[in-house]
C-alpha cells in the first residue's frame, strides 16, 4: 500500500478517547519500507501516526532490521506515554 508520504510495510487502526471531553477519533499508525540510506549499511524507517502526529521523521538504524525495530519501539513508546487520552482497538477494548 502506498499512501502520500511513503510505501507502507504494516498498518494498525486503533481509536483514541480524550478523557477530558469523551472526544473519540481514529488512529492510524503506518510503517514504511525501511531503507538503506549510507554505504556502511545505515538505514531509515518511515513512520506516521495519525490521529496524533502525523508523519514523524525517519527513525535511524544500523541496518534495515534495526531501523524497523526501532520505529516498532516508538510507536509503542508513544502510544504508552498518553495520560490525557485512551488508546483502544476499533471495538472498544483497551489496547495497552
Amino acid at each position: 500500500m502506498k499512501n502520500d508520504q511513503f510505501t507502507v510495510l504494516v498498518e494498525r487502526r486503533l481509536k483514541i478517547r480524550t478523557l477530558s471531553d469523551g472526544k473519540e477519533a481514529d488512529l492510524v499508525i503506518r510503517i514504511g519500507m525501511p531503507r538503506v540510506i549510507e554505504a556502511n549499511g545505515d538505514a531509515v524507517c518511515p513512520v506516521s501516526i495519525d490521529g496524533l502526529f502525523g508523519r514523524l521523521p525517519d527513525i535511524r538504524g544500523i541496518d534495515e532490521m534495526d531501523a524497523l525495530r526501532s520505529a516498532i519501539e516508538l510507536v509503542e513508546k508513544s502510544l504508552r506515554g498518553r495520560t490525557a487520552e485512551e488508546i483502544m482497538w476499533p471495538d472498544g477494548q483497551p489496547y495497552l
